[in-house]
């Protein structure tokens, strides 16, 4: 999604729009959407800076770390960033990773990018169906969610058998 500064108002300015798996090249290893995410964005223009803040929300469809189970999720994340068409920088803005200077004769700015990497920053470190989700059992391949297997899991490596009455 483009926007071109000059439909930008002085002062506030609301946009929202959908973007695709497509749009934001996003593989389905990455994460799976199962329809298009809707951003909803405040943009404040003042002078020569715009600042950027609002809402990616997404229904998606990841898989259980434990049990391989494809189930869906609401994700939401926040965004914020400023964009300087100024000369003048601190030290601090140019390390900030939310402040991109961008050119004066820039006419457009891509929201693409910001979108994907704050979509993909925000999901959590793994994905569980449930909380309390038993996974699959390591020796047969059984969904211990629905059935126990009779499987014999006590072996102790012999290394770590003196630990074991800690537990």
């Amino acid at each position: 999604m483009e926007i071109l500064f000059k439909d930008l108002a002085e002062g506030l300015n609301q946009i929202s729009f959908q973007v695709t798996q497509e749009s934001l090249n996003l593989k389905p290893a990455d994460l799976f959407l199962m329809k298009p995410a809707e951003v909803s964005l405040s943009v404040v223009k003042a002078r020569e800076k715009l600042t950027f803040y609002g809402r990616i929300t997404a229904l998606a469809e990841p898989e259980c770390a434990r049990c391989l189970k494809l189930f869906p999720v609401t994700l939401q994340s926040e965004v914020r960033f400023i964009l300087d068409q100024s000369e003048a920088a601190t030290e601090s803005d140019i390390k900030d990773d939310d402040y991109e200077f961008i050119s004066k004769a820039a006419a457009s700015y891509d929201l693409t990018g910001r979108v994907r990497e704050t979509m993909l920053l925000s999901q959590p470190l793994r994905y569980l169906c449930k909380p309390d989700c038993k996974g699959l059992c390591p020796i047969c391949g059984t969904y211990l969610n629905v059935k126990a297997c009779n499987c014999q899991r006590e072996e102790i490596d012999p290394r770590w058998e003196k630990l074991q009455h800690l537990f």
